[in-house]
This record gives C-alpha cells, structure tokens and sequence, in this order.
C-alpha cells in the first residue's frame, strides 16, 4: 500500500491537475484522457518510471492509443518525457543500478516486430537488444545485471518467409504453432547486445510469465505444453527453470495445472508466490 500510494502522489502531484472540486468530466475530456499505467520505482528509490497513453489525433490513422514513457522525482516535481514518438511503448522496467531503463516497442518499419529496446536514463535513443525476427511477449532484467530473459516464439525459418512473400501467409488457428521460448541476451558494459540464446532446461515448453532468482542462475515460470489458447488459459504449470546449460533439467514446484499466472521469487530467494485457481474450474 505504502509503495502503491507513493506512486499514486508523485505521478498526480506532477500532473498539475486543477483543484478537484474544479474538475468535472467533460465530452472533451473523456476523448482527450491521457492515461497514467505501469508505474515503477526505480531502484534507488528516487525516480518513478511510467506509462502515458494518449489519444490518437483526428489526423492520424485509425488505431490503438499512442504510449510513451516517463520519469517524474518520487517526492513530485516536474516530469521528464522519456520517448515521444507517435508509438506503442509499454512494459518498462529499471535496470538494477538504475542507470538504464527497458521498454516494449514496435518501432521503425510499419510491419515492425515488437522488440526490446534499452535506453539511458540521461536521455539519448532507444537501441533494441532484440532480434527483428520475432515479436517479444514479455521480458524480465536479471537482478544482477548484464542480461535480460524475455519470451518470444522461434523465427520463421527461410522457407517460411519464402511462402510468406508468396502470398502463402494464412494462419490456421492452434495448428502448426511454434513454442514460446524464454531467451537470454547479455547486454555488455557499453550496453551492446550479444546473440540471444533459447533456455534448454524446459525442452520444447511454452513460457507465459518469468521472473528470476535473486542469484540470477534460474527462474520461476509459468509454462505449458504447446502455446495453444486452451493450454494458455488452462494447463500451465509452475517451474523452477535453470538459464544456464550446465544448470540441469526444469523442475514442477506445484502440481497445480491451469489457471497460473503473476509469479515472483522474494528478493532474498527463500520464497516464491504466484496467484492460481482452486481447481481448473
């Protein structure tokens, strides 16, 4: 409650909202809303790190809200606007010593992938630490630093992209489905990426949500068989997941099937918790 409130202030007490007994809603400001989401302390305790989504405007195409990032002191003050380009980016996360903040963003080409991208706190541009290949569906910095897990499905193979060019490019639904893997990239001193490498531990299982061991050698996950909608919603499994190939096999920590998700492992690695159904009803 305490870390929710200080967030809550410091987000508001910089939006220099008029007096709320001055304040009424109004047809104008329902369309012209700007949304505050995903708020994140950053490590030292500082800096709050958030999600600004707002409306497209009567010029621009169709489509989803833009989102961009922010900062803003802890103890209020004025915000600083992290990204401004007309975008989706989402899912920001500090880095361990604060210095860099990582984001979800689909950013260049029309068609591009969602990929993760890091940037320094100082300002600058944005540099994706993913490949281009694949869409990202979430991702986790290493308490330690100096790498980042995230999810994603195999790449299309060439002969895909092939078919693909070739107009071939239907999708039959919960057929042919590629496993939604967790990877591994280390994110070098000059904040370079190297190739990404896919955890062997679970074999061919598919990952929703993970988060890591403060020892930063494993993780707790949510993972199912194949990455069909049913299995997603249904028969996930929780898992302890070694990132490291001389880590051994993943392991079951709670026989419960289905209905899993929101897993996290204590700062001091003695527990994990995650929120599940009773049953699969």
């Amino acid at each position: 409650m305490l870390r929710l409130t200080l967030i809550l202030a410091a987000v508001f007490a910089a939006a220099g909202q008029a007096n709320a007994a001055d304040w009424k809603w109004t047809a104008e400001k329902v369309v012209d809303h700007v949304r505050v989401s995903s708020a994140e302390i950053s490590p030292d305790g500082r800096m709050v790190l958030y999600v600004a989504t707002r409306p497209r405007n009567a010029a621009d195409k169709p489509g989803p809200a833009w989102s961009n990032l922010w900062v803003v002191p802890a103890e209020g003050g004025t915000p600083r606007r992290m990204t401004s380009a007309n975008i989706e980016d989402r899912s920001p996360a500090w880095s361990p010593d604060g210095a860099s903040i990582a984001f979800i963003s689909a950013r260049g080409a029309e068609k591009a992938k969602t990929r993760v991208w890091v940037m320094p706190l100082s300002g600058g541009e944005a540099s994706p630490v993913t490949g281009e290949k694949t869409d990202v569906a979430a991702f986790a910095w290493a308490p330690c630093g100096g790498r980042i897990a995230y999810i994603a499905a195999d790449p299309k193979t060439e002969a895909e992209e092939q078919e693909e060019k070739a107009g071939r490019d239907w999708t039959n639904v919960d057929r042919d489905l590629k496993p939604r893997r967790l990877w591994i990239v280390e994110i070098g001193a000059d904040g370079a990426p190297g190739a990404a490498r896919a955890v062997a531990s679970a074999g061919d299982a598919s990952f929703w949500e993970f988060d890591w061991s403060p020892a930063c050698k494993a993780g707790v996950a949510t993972v199912s068989s194949t990455p069909g909608t049913d299995d997603s919603y249904m028969a996930k499994r929780v898992m302890i997941v070694p990132v490291d190939a001389d880590g051994g096999a993943a392991r079951e920590l709670a026989p419960h099937v289905g209905k899993v998700d929101q897993v996290a492992w204590s700062k001091d690695g003695a527990t994990i918790a995650f929120s599940a159904g009773v049953d699969v009803h």
